[in-house]
């Protein structure tokens, strides 16, 4: 990917530095960038997909072996709160001295 990158700052390079580019070149020159973009863009595995299975073993500093699972082996631990809202009826009740 890093070659494919390379040819196209060299292509954008030299489109800037040639002012006399028809317009035609111009399409031809700018379908071309557009091409080694897409190339360039592959379609990989995710990263979930990539570290499937791969357990860990690491060691601490006091020796210890400690086995990691592998990434995103368990649930998210992002946890989202039920919001319930206030009962018909009722309202909240601020202390003497307090708004609300």
């Amino acid at each position: 990917m890093k070659d494919v990158l390379d040819i196209i700052v060299e292509v954008c390079v030299l489109y800037k530095q040639n002012k006399s580019i028809t317009m035609f070149n111009k399409h031809i020159t700018s379908s071309i960038i557009l091409s080694l973009v897409f190339i360039s863009c592959k379609n990989e595995p995710s990263k979930k997909e990539q570290n499937a299975g791969k357990e860990a073993s690491v060691e601490t500093s006091q020796g210890q072996q400690v086995n990691l699972p592998a990434p995103y082996a368990s649930e998210s631990a992002t946890k989202f709160s039920n919001v319930i809202g206030w009962p018909e009826g009722k309202t909240l009740i601020a202390s003497e001295g307090f708004t609300a």
